[in-house]
């Protein structure tokens, strides 16, 4: 995807636990999920619900989570 998108300068690329955000809560305009749903799901455990938890976390009241499954 870095390689993909190397000519949006204003962008940031951080490697971050998808469970544990560092971002103040309500501080993101948008958050999309990329794969990482599936992968997390695939695991078999309860951890794909952290996720959700925490997008929701630092999203404005009412925003969703859109999901794009990877193929």
């Amino acid at each position: 995807m870095t390689k993909i998108l190397i000519s949006v300068t204003d962008m940031n690329w951080m490697a971050l636990d998808v469970r544990q955000l560092p971002f103040p809560d309500r501080s993101m305009a948008a958050v999309v999920e990329k794969g990482t749903m599936d992968a997390l799901l695939r695991k078999g455990d309860d951890c794909w619900l952290d996720m959700c938890k925490e997008c929701s976390r630092v999203l404005p009241p009412g925003e969703e989570l859109p999901s794009l499954p990877s193929l």
